[in-house]
């Protein structure tokens, strides 16, 4: 891309997610008016967040890339941006197969969810230059301290008013907890300063819809309420993902030029 104009490749990247969005829609709008999901239209949309993924992961310029988040890094901290990269289409994959086992086995579904969110930690991890002494010292302790807090003493807290129904809905604590350390990541690229808003924000609100959507899901889950919350849940977890996807096309060299080719 040249100066500030997006390209091509973003321009295919955000309209293929506009129409993943649209699907989603219409596979909740046909469940609404007919009390039977179409999976194929909701799984077609999953499948093209994918493709969505690997198509802008084929279309980074490398070495700009890189150049543009080590750049930011302060204090010269070791990071490998090549983890964000190449870790978020593999997360989009998992996901997409999780999405699709959760809806006939929840146990094996929630295990597949858990190593997704191993995943996004390990591919954030590529671009938040993050260590225990950042909770100790440096101007901005005090954000990762309350952010740690707040990403897990809040989910402590919906667990116990929402989910909890007896020891059975227990399992879920461990999968609450590496999302939390998920949410941690994302959160903690906001104090990264020197980085497009949008790059910073994206990854954040996507963490904070895909905590949402799996409030819901768990609430539903354990305790059977006559609302099923189909269309919330969906939603909250569709735009998650997709934000999480195009979190790349944000990201602007030294030059103020956009980094896919």
């Amino acid at each position: 891309m040249e100066g500030q104009k997006y390209g091509r490749t973003a321009l295919v990247a955000f309209v293929s997610s506009v129409i993943t969005l649209i699907l989603v829609v219409i596979h909740e709008t046909v469940r609404y008016c007919t009390g039977s999901p179409i999976m194929a239209i909701d799984w077609a949309a999953n499948a093209l967040m994918v493709a969505t993924s690997f198509y802008i992961r084929s279309h980074v310029d490398v070495e700009e890339y890189r150049l543009a988040v080590l750049g930011s890094v302060p204090g010269g901290r070791s990071l490998n941006p090549l983890r964000f990269i190449n870790g978020m289409p593999a997360a989009m994959t998992i996901g997409f197969g999780a999405a699709i086992t959760i809806l006939y086995n929840f146990i094996a579904g929630m295990i597949l969810y858990f190593i997704m969110q191993i995943l996004l930690i390990y591919t954030f991890s590529g671009i938040v230059p993050l260590d225990l002494r950042d909770f100790n010292i440096g101007d901005s302790r005090g954000y990762y301290r309350t952010v740690i807090l707040i990403a897990f003493l809040v989910p402590v807290a919906i667990f116990c008013e929402v989910i909890y129904n007896g020891l059975q809905s227990l399992v879920v604590v461990p999968y609450m907890l590496v999302l939390s350390a998920m949410a941690v990541m994302t959160y903690a690229a906001l104090a990264v300063a020197g980085r497009p808003l949008l790059f910073r924000v994206a990854p954040a609100a996507a963490a904070s819809f895909f905590i949402a959507s799996d409030i819901l899901v768990g609430y539903v889950a354990f305790n059977n309420p006559l609302d099923k919350y189909y269309a919330a849940i969906s939603m909250t977890y569709i735009i998650a993902m997709v934000l999480f996807n195009i979190t790349i096309l944000f990201l602007k060299n030294r030059n103020g030029g956009y980094i896919l080719s």
